[in-house]
């Protein structure tokens, strides 16, 4: 059977890493296993069947939205199992070479842009940080109408003076939507090396519309006081109808870019 080489991360350790034996690659793939590059720095690989990964299989697979989705799940496993190293690099899904010496030539021709890459994420994590705007419940005043009572028929001046209280409701809540996502994100990003907003209005969130989507990278040694002060902001903000999450720690997905 003919094999290539799909690579999962990039370690930099002061000693060599571990892996964890329950730990495995891509489906239908070989064990992990560490394919040295250089003193203290190490690619994460594993053999794959040409059949399943190489070009042609793979734009068959790629339509398959289940087979793409189960590889993404084994690559990020593989990936984080190795986020207590002192910098790793993630790959993209499907990073794959002919050998494993191609691969390791990849990461030494681009040693310049790697050098960068560990210096800045070495011992750092990235974190996720999301404010959704729930939604306010229709009625606050707990009456029912009753089945009784008349619907009365509102004057001209009545109806136009109630669309502009309710325009004037929504303009007030997006500019205090804008003004805590803005506010949150400053907070939190005292806390990071880098810190970067995403798109939030074309994501959706449990409850309501999302108003901040972040990435953050903080160095370890701070991880208790960002999540000290997510904490403080989602107390404070949670009467207002706003939900704050924080996840992570992750590997430094958000930041390869050099």
């Amino acid at each position: 059977m003919r094999t290539a080489t799909c690579v999962y991360c990039l370690v930099a350790n002061r000693t060599r890493p571990r892996i964890r034996r329950s730990l495995k690659g891509l489906p239908h793939g070989g064990p992990l296993r560490l394919l040295e590059v250089d003193a203290g720095l190490w690619l994460v690989v594993s053999d794959v069947p040409l059949s399943l990964y190489g070009e042609a299989a793979l734009k068959r697979g790629l339509a398959n939205l289940d087979w793409v989705s189960t590889a993404a799940v084994a690559h990020e496993r593989a990936v984080e199992s190795f986020r207590p190293a002192d910098a790793v690099l993630p790959m993209k899904l499907f990073t794959i070479f002919e050998t494993d010496e191609r691969a390791r030539k990849h990461i030494l021709v681009s040693r310049a842009s790697v050098n960068r890459l560990i210096a800045r994420v070495t011992r750092m994590d990235e974190w996720g940080v999301r404010v959704a705007m729930r939604r306010p419940p229709a009625d606050h005043s707990g009456r029912r109408a009753s089945s009784a009572s008349k619907p009365s028929v509102p004057s001209g001046s009545t109806y136009l003076l109630g669309k502009k209280v309710q325009r004037d409701r929504v303009v007030h809540r997006a500019q205090r939507a804008r003004a805590v996502a803005a506010d949150l994100f400053d907070e939190l990003a005292a806390h990071a090396a880098e810190a970067r907003r995403r798109p939030a209005t074309e994501l959706p969130a449990e409850g309501g519309p999302l108003v901040l989507d972040a990435a953050l990278l903080v160095p370890r040694a701070r991880s208790t006081r960002l999540k000290n002060a997510a904490a403080r902001q989602a107390r404070a903000l949670l009467p207002e109808g706003y939900a704050v999450s924080l996840t992570g720690p992750w590997p430094p997905y958000s930041f390869m870019q050099d």
